[in-house]
C-alpha cells in the first residue's frame, strides 16, 4: 500500500471516524514497517513490536489522544513525518539494546564499490570474466550501473519497471559477488 495521508483523513481520524481509523492505521503500518526495513539488525518480531508501540504511544498516544497527529504542524508529508518518529524510534530502542546502527546499503551503492574500486590486474580480469558470465540483460543493467546511471535511467533506457531493474541488479550483484569470491 502505497498511500499518502492527506490532511481530510488526520481530521477525519481525529473525529473518530471508524472506516477512517482503520485506513490511517493500516497506510500507518505500512508506512512504518518499510522504514523498518531499513534496519537490518533488528528481527522480524522485534519489529513488529516496534510498529505496535510506535502506533499506540507516538500516534494514538496512550489516552487516545491521537498524539502524534495533533504534534503534526503540516510542514512536511504525515509520512515524512511518520518515517522520523520510526527512526527516532529505532535509534532509541538500538541505543537501549546496546546496539548500532548500520545502514543497508543500496545494491547499486556495492556494483559502484565493485566497478570502482582500486584494483589490480588480477582483479580486474576475475571482474570481466564475471561480467561474461552473467545473462545479456544483466550485463547491459550493470554496464550502466558501472557508467553512474541511476535505476529510474536505467528503467527508462531499458524500457523495464524500475522495480525490475532493481531486482535484477541486486540478482547480478550476488552473481558477481559470488563468482569474485570463488576466482
Amino acid at each position: 500500500m502505497n498511500q499518502e495521508i492527506d490532511n481530510k483523513l488526520l481530521i477525519a481520524v481525529v473525529k473518530n471516524d471508524d472506516k477512517s481509523i482503520r485506513l490511517f492505521i493500516d497506510i500507518c503500518q505500512s508506512i512504518i514497517f518499510g522504514a523498518l526495513k531499513l534496519f537490518d539488525q533488528i528481527d522480524y518480531q522485534d519489529k513488529q513490536d516496534l510498529l505496535q508501540t510506535i502506533i499506540q504511544k507516538k500516534i494514538f498516544g496512550l489516552n487516545g489522544d491521537w498524539v502524534g497527529i495533533k504534534k503534526f504542524r503540516g510542514d512536511c508529508k504525515f509520512s515524512s513525518f511518520l518515517y522520523q518518529i520510526t527512526k527516532n524510534e529505532t535509534l532509541s530502542y538500538l541505543k537501549s539494546k546496546g546496539m548500532k546502527y548500520k545502514p543497508k546499503t543500496s545494491s547499486l551503492d556495492d556494483v559502484h564499490n565493485l566497478f570502482n574500486k582500486n584494483a589490480n590486474l588480477e582483479d580486474n580480469l576475475s571482474l570481466q570474466y564475471c561480467l561474461s558470465i552473467l545473462k545479456n540483460k544483466e550485463q547491459k543493467i550493470m554496464k550502466l550501473v558501472s557508467k553512474g546511471y541511476k535505476q529510474r535511467e536505467i528503467a527508462d533506457i531499458m524500457k523495464e519497471k524500475p522495480n525490475t531493474i532493481a531486482a535484477i541488479i541486486s540478482r547480478a550483484n550476488r552473481k558477481l559477488k559470488k563468482c569474485m569470491q570463488d576466482n
